[in-house]
């Protein structure tokens, strides 16, 4: 049962690195520049990684990066005890 488990967890599991289009996104977030994206980029990102932005009004970037942020920090990469970011 336990083995079944882990099998299921690694296909839901988030898979390194995340990327849209053709950004990694692991390695923006690790070298801090997500924010070089546009507003309307950040917020594809969000929606396509089914993150809820339903409730951010305007366009400001802050909002998005801090739920994107949150989102990239679930990838392993980002707890690896060196700290580098993906390459």
């Amino acid at each position: 049962m336990e083995a079944e488990e882990e099998l299921v967890l690694e296909e839901v599991a988030l898979r390194h690195p995340i990327v849209f289009d053709v950004f990694n996104l692991c390695e923006m977030h690790g070298l801090g520049k997500l924010r070089q994206l546009s507003v309307a980029m950040i917020r594809s990102i969000c929606e396509h990684s089914d993150i809820d932005v339903g409730n951010i009004k305007g366009r400001l970037k802050a909002p998005f990066l801090s739920l994107l942020g949150e989102f990239l920090e679930l990838c392993n990469c980002q707890h690896s005890l060196d700290h580098s970011p993906c390459l």
